[in-house]
This record gives structure tokens, sequence and C-alpha cells, in this order.
């Protein structure tokens, strides 16, 4: 029984360290800069192999020069030092010859007459030696830059991705040679100025991995830039909510309301579990006439509004307004397009299109005959053909052969200072001189009159109608009115001949006949409502601000120094109270309070504050998370007026704020947006149960407070089952000792 007791101390005090350092062991980990666990005491297992790594750090074509300049970075795998080495840079085939060495400085020291350079038809080779040190080291780190020159005669598409092969080896001070890497042995090099790159998306990021795009040079394939695409947000499906187990039973959403429960990612088919579903929004119809106006009906609830913009959106008409994708000969472009008349875009597919290059002329236009030219696509080699229109004479000035008479034609001609073709053309003869036309007898509305000129060369005359005079009418007079429904009718009267014309007036849509004002929106002690009236004859409504009418304060209740008074209309409170440097007021409203001192205090004060309208929460919801990258919960609207008019809420002020029950567990922070649509984020705030106290210097500025839903407070197990295991310890320890005791008394156990 001893031995047993015994046994179970000693595991109460292995527990109790184990369960003091924690439950998750870090011995496994291997990583140095890892923040989860702590290294100290522990030996990292380091690597039992060394080798040589070589990257192509730098390379740049001279198209001027037509050379390629590449520096090669070295270094071994685990940083540590050589005493020497050589290092060979070969290439095959006759596109880069004649390599020369620039700066370069390797294993700390400067190459210079050590290199031994040959260059042949079938390749090039730059062989660097560094000194042996013996005993001694240098930096295992260092470059090589080698300038070929390009031989632009064997440079084609194929043969612009170059391998530069890479050998050789470095010798640790008095240990083993340290030779390259496999993946270093074969290095390459692009002959190309990269001077077309687009980008590429390599794989799409989805709701549970990161994507990655590249910037390519199209010319030559090579990849100028790789970048992460972060993983997109969960899409919900909405329509399918459930109950997750622990919860409050699913609440589904509706158009306008929130919801709450567990909902399924359409992209992983993952379900998680949302305490405010945002509102489904209408799903309207399309747009169809309804008495002359466009209207859209929702698919859901039936609700009915009038169509944005009343426009058709006629996707021929929409117009081009930003390249996303350069098209090329192999691969569609694409680009944002968007109605002229609204605000709607949707991208579209942009037809393929060759890059090609400059014309070159197959046959010279002449001035009558057309010529050709032609150019090359640099990337599928299409050829195009074009035909050049011929170039016409170039015809020098007129030249009169044969004068024109007043009734005969005469004959001018021209020379093509080109080719000289030479153009005859016939001039027509001079005709009348004719006089102004005089008028011999006025036209009126009723009959024609008539004209007569005289040509002042032959005297002949020649007499023409003048046509009847248009009515001269007098102002329309309207006879009937019209409505908003019915079209009126207007009569006007000729000045001349007495003839009278009647015309329809179309019906005016602003001459309604307007029911009494019926209330909308109810208005608060102090914000304006809102009221409409229909007209009886087409069923228009039109709305108008209702004005608020302030506080029906009741008889103020004194209560030592403080002074309460509260609104009979709205419940709304105000409690003063005297202090030795001025006075105090807490403001209480449905959705909180307002504790206010200093010189704002002493004047007249309202407050109100309450759950922000689920159409403007959605909008500053987005606006926020475009700027700030959070996700908001519930959204607040206050206003605080001082004097009738509207002030901030600023230093000597803190606002109390009763949090939804659903955010009872959870870590909160807070947003503001301002009238100017800043957003700023507020920090953690202590907080008692539901209500958060919120200094007013830090909503100096702001009428909108926004609540953040941070991570769930999840209880700490560890404490518990210490303590748990000292009382294990402490109960074996006692009872090894009252046995110990008994033993002595009888010599037995």
């Amino acid at each position: 029984m001893k031995k047993i007791f015994a046994f179970l101390l000693a595991f109460s005090v292995c527990f109790l360290a184990l369960g003091t350092y924690g439950f998750e062991s870090p011995a496994n980990c291997t990583d140095e800069a890892c923040e989860e666990h702590r290294h100290s005491g522990l030996t990292l297992m380091a690597a039992d192999n060394d080798y040589l790594i070589a990257e192509v750090a730098n390379q740049n074509y001279n198209t001027a020069t037509d050379t390629l300049s590449v520096t090669i970075a070295i270094d071994s795998f685990s940083g540590e030092r050589v005493s020497g080495g050589t290092i060979t840079v070969s290439t095959y085939g006759a596109v880069l010859r004649n390599p020369t060495l620039g700066f370069s400085y390797l294993f700390g020291t400067t190459i210079d007459d050590e290199a031994e350079i040959t260059s042949a038809s079938s390749g090039t080779s730059v062989t660097i030696r560094v000194p042996d040190l013996g005993t001694d080291s240098r930096s295992s780190t260092g470059s090589i830059t080698i300038i070929y020159s390009v031989d632009e005669s064997y440079l084609s598409m194929l043969s612009r991705d170059q391998t530069l092969n890479i050998s050789g080896s470095a010798i640790k001070a008095e240990e083993e040679n340290l030779s390259f890497n496999t993946a270093s042995r074969a290095l390459h090099v692009y002959i190309c100025t990269h001077s077309n790159v687009v980008e590429r998306i390599v794989k799409e990021a989805t709701c549970t991995e990161a994507g990655s795009k590249e910037t390519y040079c199209t010319i030559c394939g090579y990849v100028v830039e790789r970048e992460e695409i972060l993983p997109i947000d969960h899409i919900y499906d909405y329509t399918d909510v459930r109950s997750y187990p622990g919860q409050n039973p699913a609440v589904q959403p509706t158009c306008t309301t929130s919801g709450s429960g567990s909902v399924k990612c359409i992209m992983c088919n993952e379900w998680h579990y949302e305490s405010l579903i945002p509102a489904l929004g209408h799903d309207w119809s399309d747009r169809y006439l309804d008495d002359g106006v466009y209207v859209e009906r929702c698919r859901r609830c039936n609700a009915v509004r009038t169509a944005d913009n009343q426009c058709s959106h006629d996707p021929d008409d929409y117009e081009l307004m930003v390249v996303l994708e350069e098209s090329t000969c192999t691969e569609h472009g694409s680009a944002i397009y968007g109605c002229p008349i609204c605000d709607r875009t949707e991208i579209r597919e942009l037809p393929l299109e060759h890059l090609f290059g400059s014309w070159t002329t197959v046959t010279t236009a002449t001035c009558t005959t057309a010529g050709s030219r032609r150019h090359t696509c640099v990337i599928c080699g299409e050829v195009e053909t074009e035909v050049i229109p011929a170039l016409g004479h170039d015809w020098g000035e007129w030249e009169t052969i044969t004068e024109a008479t007043c009734v005969s034609a005469g004959t001018e001609r021209r020379v093509c200072a080109t080719c000289g073709a030479v153009d005859t053309e016939s001039i027509t003869g001079g005709g009348h001189s004719w006089g102004v036309w005089r008028t011999t007898q006025n036209a009126t509305c009723t009959s024609e009159g008539t004209q007569t000129r005289t040509c002042s060369l032959c005297g002949q005359t020649e007499t023409q109608p003048i046509a009847m005079t248009e009515h001269v009418y007098g102002v329309w007079t309207t006879t009937v009115a019209p409505t908003c429904q019915a079209s009126g009718t207007q009569i006007h009267t000729c000045t001349g001949c007495g003839k009278t014309e009647t015309r329809t007036v179309a019906a005016d849509p602003s001459a309604h006949s307007w029911s009494e004002w019926n209330v909308v929106e109810a208005k608060t002690c102090i914000t304006d409502g809102v009221k409409e009236h229909t007209c009886t004859l087409c069923g228009a409504v039109e709305s108008s601000v209702d004005p608020c009418g302030g506080h029906t304060f009741g008889e103020a209740v004194v209560d030592g120094r403080v002074t309460t008074k509260t609104c009979s209309v709205c419940g709304y409170s105000e409690a003063t109270r005297t202090v030795n440097d001025g006075v105090e007021k807490t403001l209480t409203s449905t959705g909180g309070s307002l504790f206010v001192t200093g010189s704002t205090a002493s004047g007249s004060l309202d407050f109100e504050i309450g759950v922000m309208p689920v159409e403007r929460f959605e909008h500053y919801k987005d606006l926020i998370s475009q700027y700030s990258g959070v996700e908001v919960s519930s959204g607040y609207d206050f206003k605080l007026l001082s004097g009738g008019n509207k002030i901030s809420i600023v230093s000597g002020m803190e606002l109390t704020l009763k949090l939804d029950a659903s955010l009872e567990d959870y870590d909160v922070d807070f947003v503001i947006v301002n009238d100017a649509g800043a957003v700023s984020m507020l920090g953690d705030y202590d907080r008692k149960g539901l209500n958060v106290t919120i200094d007013g210097a830090d909503l100096t500025g702001a009428e909108r407070i926004f609540v953040v839903k941070g991570e769930e407070n999840t209880p700490n197990i560890v404490v518990p089952i210490i303590i748990a295991v000292c009382t294990l310890a402490i109960a074996g320890a006692a009872v090894y000792f009252i046995m110990s005791k008994n033993k002595k008394k009888s010599d037995t156990f």
C-alpha cells in the first residue's frame, strides 16, 4: 500500500510540472523564428551537409550594343566560411560570345587576373580561381559579373532563353570541398528587354487557399514578378439557414430583416454559425412599364419600386471604359464596358489581336496605280498585307486656253508635276450677269407675288413667282387646361386672314390634385419625420419632411444636488448635478446614455441614439470593410444638440452603449465614421456586462459608431487543472505521512 501512495505522489509532481509548462511540447519544432514555441534551453538540429548555391541576381540586355550583362550571386547553404575555390561558368551554342569579366568579388577577394576565358562557335567558358588560404578563411558569399556579346544572326524566339552552366567547388578551411547543389548547376538568362509584359493568374484564390499571379514577358516568357493572391471571403448561401447545436433556433433572414443560424459556403461547402446574417435584400425582377414608368417587383416579398435611371441598358450601346488585359494573337484580353446612361457595367472578352511589326513596302504606288505593303506578327508569324492607294496626280494650277463668254464655253488645262499627265476641262460660259430681284407684286398669306431681274450684259429679263407668306398667328390661348392625367387644348388666330388653329396640350405631370398629408415616418422629439400625400387623379405620391417639435418635459424632480427632468413623449431624461467647478449631466435615450462635464454640460442638451436602419447599415458596412478590412456586426446612429444646434461628442463626455445580447461572450472593437466618410478604428474598451463606456475624445467629429465582433472569450482550463493536481499531490503526501506514523506505532503497514 505504501508503494501505491508513493507512486501517486510522484505522478502528481510530474503532472504538475507538465501542466505548469503547458500541454504542447515544442521539441519537434526546429524553426528558430517560430513565435508560437519557446526554444530557450532547446538545441535545434543542424543540417548534416553543406553545398554551394548560385542564382542570377541581375541580367540586362542592351539592344544598342548587343550585349548581355549577367550577375551571379554565390553562397554556401549554411553560410560557413571558406578558404578558396574554383568556379566555371560555361555556355553552349553561338548566341552568346566573347565573354568579359565585369566587377566580381568572390570569397572575400576581388577577381581580376584569376579568370581564364575561352570563346568559340560551340560555346564559351569563364573559369575563376580563388587562391587557397589553407587554415585561414574568407566569407562564403560573393558575385560574378560576366558581359557577353550577342550574335543577332542566331537570335530568334526559340533562342532567347539561354542556359549558363556553373560548376566547381569551394574549399572549407581544412575540410571537404563544397559543390553546387543540383538546382544551381543550370541558370537561365533571357536575351530580351522585357518591353512587353502582361499579368496572368497562375492559381485562382479560394476561400480556403491563397492564389498566385505573375507578370511575364510575352516575347521571351521571363517571369518578372510573382505575387500571392490572398484568400477570398466565404460566400454563404443565406437562403438555407439551419439551427446550430448549442445555439438558439435558426432565424431566417428576409428581404429587409437579418437572421441568425448556420449557413453553408457555396465554394468550400463548410458550415459556419453566423449570429448576424444580413438581410437578403430584394430580388428585383426585370423592369416593366406601369403607367409610363419603369418599375421592378421583388420576387420574394412582392415589394415594388421605381427602376433606377429608367434605362433599358441596351448592350449594343455599351461603351469601352477600362481595358483590364490587352489581347494577343493567342489569348483574349478583357475590358470593362459601361452603359452610357447609367452606372451599370460588365466585363467583356476582347477579340484576339496580333502584335505586328513595322510595315514593309512590297509594291510602290504611282499616280494612277495602287501599291502594297505587309507586316508580320512578332508572336505567331501571321502576315498581313495592305493596299497602298494610288498617290493621285500632283496637279499644277489651271491655265486658261480659251476664254468663256456670256453665251459660249471656254477651255482650261493643268499638268501633273509627277508624271506630266495633262487634264483638260471646259469652262462654262459666263452666263448672264443678272441684277437683283425686284418685286413687282407683293405676296400675301392667301396669294402669290412676282419679282423680275435683268442681265446687265444683254438686257434679258427673267420673272419668277414669290411664294405665299406664312400665316402670322397670335399667341396661343388655353381653352381647356391640362391635368396630370388628361390633355388640354389651345387656339391661336392669323392676324392677316383670320384663320384659326387648334392644338392639343399634353398632360402636365406636375398638375396634381393632392389629398391631405399622411404620416409615413413619425417624427421624434429631436428628429424630423416624413409625411406624404397622394394625387387623387393619378395616384402619384409626394413626400415631405415633418419637422420635430422638441421635448415635452414634465415637472423637474430635485434630489439633493441632482435635478432630473423627463420627456413625457419619448422618455428621454436629463439628470443635472451641481459640482464645485460647474455641472455634470447624464443624458439617457433608448439605446444608451451620455455623461457630460465641463462648459457644455451647462447648456441645453438633447441626446438620441438608436440602431441604424438596415439599408444605411449595409452601405457603411461595405465602406468600412473596404477601408479597414474588418467585418462589422451592428451600427448605431447618435445625435447631440446644444441649444437646438447639432454639435459633436468631444472630450469631457462619455458615451455608454448597450450592446446586443449576442455579443455577451465576445470581444468587441469599434469603428467610427464621420459625415465626410472618414473611417477610424477605436481600441478595445472595458465593459460591464453588455454596457461599454467610450471616451468622448475618441468620438470627436463622428455621428455613427459600429461594433466589430472579435474572438470568443473561451474559459481558461489550465488553472483548474493545476489546482486539481496540487490538491491530489497534497492529499497523497498527507496519506503517506499518516501511514508512516502508523508504521512506527505498529511496525506494520
